[in-house]
């Protein structure tokens, strides 16, 4: 469909290079608009501001960990999924 809308894809990782690759890749794919948020507070702004459909999420991100950081986006309410 011409014009349609992508779904938009975080990719919440402190890791630089796993970020790049793995944007590269879905990016090429050509199904999501991606999205990188090198930390947790990046992430949760870009939640509060985006229409975002899935958030692929590091369990161990600097600052704070995978059920609180679920929490947290949970705050800001989220709706889409969470693949951590």
């Amino acid at each position: 469909m011409i014009g349609a809308l992508k779904p938009h894809l975080i990719l919440a990782d402190d890791h630089v290079l796993l970020d790049q690759a793995a944007d590269k890749y879905l990016s090429a794919m050509g199904h999501f608009e991606v999205a990188a948020a090198g930390t947790v507070r990046r992430l949760l702004d870009s939640v509060a501001t985006c229409s975002v459909g899935l958030i692929m999420l590091d369990a161990q991100m600097q600052g704070m960990r995978g059920l609180g950081t679920i929490l947290k986006i949970f705050e800001k309410d989220f709706n889409g999924r969470i693949m951590l």
